[in-house]
């Protein structure tokens, strides 16, 4: 009898932190499918398309349509900043300085959906809501940081579901890309960009002003 790949995750599948990519394969087994049935007792293959949407259900190719859907996403990363505001926010909101809300307006626009790497909580969904926190990866040795970076990457597997061809775009300083995550990213097949690489601080503001004129421009 055939097989196909499903995701099905065990109950017992802890992470390990010790290679994101393995951690996340180990959530997958094969496993026999529903068997559909002809009136004369002969198997009916499943359609290439639902063994797709089964083993990838955010993500699959529906051949039967000639459609693609799902490939190819930009996914966009932004750090975050020590500017908070002082009550509980929407993290889309929380942080208040010019850079952050320079990276938030560029990924609304280049990308199809964007998150947040929070030092404090990792990686974190524009909408969630999270009370204002003193902590930031500067302050963070090398091993902290590795581990913060295994922490996103399996995040981002299991909320974001990255996949080969998929483009990641990343406004976010050194101590947020270079210790796992780009790697990461690449190990998955993922196409990574740094709009604002090798800027400082002050040309990195320029950068993210002079996109928010042209996109004002070209509205």
């Amino acid at each position: 009898m055939k097989r196909r790949l499903s995701r099905v995750v065990s109950r017992n599948f802890i992470p390990t932190f010790g290679n994101p990519l393995e951690d996340f394969l180990s959530g997958f087994r094969l496993s026999d499918g529903p068997v559909n049935r002809r009136s004369d007792g002969l198997r009916r293959p499943t359609p290439y398309s639902t063994r797709c949407q089964t083993a990838f259900p955010n993500r699959f190719l529906d051949i039967d349509r000639g459609k693609i859907h799902g490939m190819s996403r930009r996914i966009g990363l932004v750090g975050c900043v020590k500017k908070k505001k002082g009550l509980a926010a929407p993290a889309r909101d929380l942080y208040i300085s010019t850079l952050f809300r320079g990276r938030r307006s560029y990924v609304e626009q280049s990308c199809s959906e964007w998150w947040i790497l929070s030092a404090e909580h990792g990686l974190v969904s524009p909408d969630q809501v999270l009370a204002p926190y003193d902590v930031t990866l500067k302050d963070l040795g090398s091993p902290e940081r590795r581990y913060w970076s295994r922490r996103v990457l399996v995040d981002l597997k299991l909320q974001a579901s990255p996949v080969s061809g998929d483009v990641v775009e990343i406004h976010a300083g050194s101590e947020y890309r270079d210790f796992g995550l780009v790697q990461g990213l690449q190990r998955l097949g993922c196409l990574v960009e740094i709009p604002t690489q090798g800027l400082r601080f002050g040309h990195q503001l320029r950068f993210y002003s002079e996109q928010s004129r042209e996109q004002r421009g070209r509205g």
